[in-house]
């Protein structure tokens, strides 16, 4: 309730791909179409799957997410103005690392269990905003896929 509210946005841009027999690279730059931050998002990672079978797959990962100054601002920043409780707080652009690990699990020939465990470790800059209490972000998700 000290700040404004900071929405969802949606991101839209282009992605590249390499694979080979090392694993996987990928590259995307995206921009907020909606332009709630009006800002870019640069994403690398790398992956290598591991193939125990046809119906089980895992996946280690590890990658690099760079914000524009505009995203660190929006989702991490006080403006000033904004709030009586926080003080005023620019960031600059921001690397966010994180790693993890996706495992695929074939059900049959069209449903699939999908799970994910991620850490993001977040940039210096982003831990010192009076509005993060965290370095870090932990993710986990479980989800189950229909292929037509």
């Amino acid at each position: 309730k000290a700040l404004n509210e900071r929405k969802m946005s949606l991101y839209a841009g282009t992605k590249v791909s390499y694979a080979a027999n090392f694993g996987r690279l990928n590259a995307s730059v995206t921009h907020d179409i909606l332009g709630h931050s009006d800002g870019l998002k640069f994403n690398g990672d790398y992956n290598y799957s591991i193939i125990f079978s046809k119906e089980l797959i895992l996946t280690p990962f590890i990658g690099v997410v760079i914000n524009s100054s505009n995203v660190s601002n929006y989702y991490y920043g006080v403006a000033a103005g904004e709030s009586t409780r926080y003080a005023p707080y620019q960031l600059g652009s921001t690397v966010n690392y994180n790693a993890g690990l996706s495992l695929r699990y074939q059900l049959n020939k069209n449903w699939h269990l999908n799970g994910l465990v991620k850490y993001t470790q977040l940039d210096a800059d982003i831990e010192d905003s009076p509005i993060v209490d965290s370095d870090n972000i932990a993710t986990t998700m479980l989800s189950v896929s229909y292929q037509f």
